[in-house]
């Protein structure tokens, strides 16, 4: 029971620490970029280095982390349910809810896998790649 009582706190506190995480980084990508030379092996495996300030960057940017966090948040709810479902011993509540839980974790995985293909291939026809 005290596994189950700290989970929605655990939960909490890994997504805020994901979201300031991501701000950081989607506002500071200069220093990391320098930190780790990360231009220079792009340019000598042949990937373009020219990832200019546009509305298009950015707004790519921003889809992909928001996708990318909501991901994280599906997968975290499953293992919620799964955790939830091996300490429901027996009660059949209890499995009921972690059954819902999980399923609606999957329909949700499903859901933003879709969108995140979509929306690259939006965006490669917006750049014209």
């Amino acid at each position: 029971m005290f596994i189950i009582g700290i989970m929605p706190l655990f939960f909490k506190s890994f997504f805020s620490l994901a979201v300031l995480l991501a701000v950081f980084f989607l506002f500071n990508p200069s220093s990391v970029k320098a930190q780790y030379q990360l231009d220079e092996f792009a340019g000598t495996a042949g990937y373009p280095t020219d990832n200019s300030a546009t509305l298009e960057n950015k707004s790519q940017q921003i889809v992909n982390i928001v996708l990318s966090l909501t991901g994280i948040l599906f997968l975290g709810m499953s293992i919620y349910a799964g955790i939830k479902w091996m300490t429901a011993r027996g009660n059949e509540e209890n499995v009921t809810t972690a059954k819902e839980t999980l399923e609606a974790a999957i329909i949700g995985m499903v859901i933003i896998s879709i969108s995140y293909a979509v929306s690259n291939v939006i965006f490669q026809k917006i750049q014209g790649q």
